[in-house]
């Protein structure tokens, strides 16, 4: 029987082996880059512009049984403060299921320094420009022309709100049920340059 001098025995005990339970280690590092990270991600100032905290989007809602759509305009974070905000509604045209070619008589609703505007449209279509600045050592600009349309759904047992969009890149649903509401849709980020 030969002995391997530079292994223990089965059994004996090791320096450092047992000492550090290892997965226990890791899950330490982790948490102190965690720690020493999250300042720089989410600081205590404004964030720049174009950054994922100021992203507009626009709200949909609409109660079961209620006879007015309401919209709002806000950042995903809830503190940013936009410089500009303007909600263009138009109602003077007949939904058929895309976005409407004539054009619109625009009512505005504007605001200035605010986190979030609101309007409440009655009636069963509606077109709706959205115009966001956001300003803060830049500038950023969101926006997006949608347009929403009542049918009823599912043989008249329910009510949805069909969607259509002239902005290129906003990702709406086609239709969504009353009853499935409030929805978020993200408005278009169109960089330092006012949207057209």
């Amino acid at each position: 029987m030969s002995v391997d001098a530079d292994r223990p025995p089965p059994g004996a005990a090791t320096p450092g082996r047992g000492w550090l339970p290892w997965p226990f280690v890791g899950v330490s590092v982790i948490l102190a880059v965690l720690v020493l990270v999250t300042p720089v991600l989410v600081g205590g100032g404004a964030p720049a512009p174009g950054s994922l905290f100021t992203q507009g989007e626009l709200v949909v809602d609409r109660v079961p049984g209620g006879t007015t759509t309401n919209f709002y305009v806000h950042a995903l974070s809830e503190t940013v403060r936009y410089t500009n905000l303007s909600i263009g509604i138009a109602t003077d045209f007949s939904y058929t299921g895309t976005y409407p070619t004539s054009a619109l008589d625009w009512s505005w609703t504007n605001g200035s320094d605010l986190l979030e505007l609101s309007v409440q449209v009655p009636g069963e279509q509606v077109a709706v420009n959205v115009s966001v600045t956001y300003v803060n050592g830049g500038t950023a600009y969101y926006g997006g022309l949608l347009a929403f349309g009542l049918y009823n759904a599912s043989g008249g047992a329910s009510l949805g709100i069909a969607i259509s969009s002239r902005t290129s890149g906003i990702g709406a649903p086609s239709s969504v049920l009353v009853s499935d509401l409030p929805i978020s849709i993200a408005l278009l980020y169109c960089g330092s340059r006012a949207c057209s």
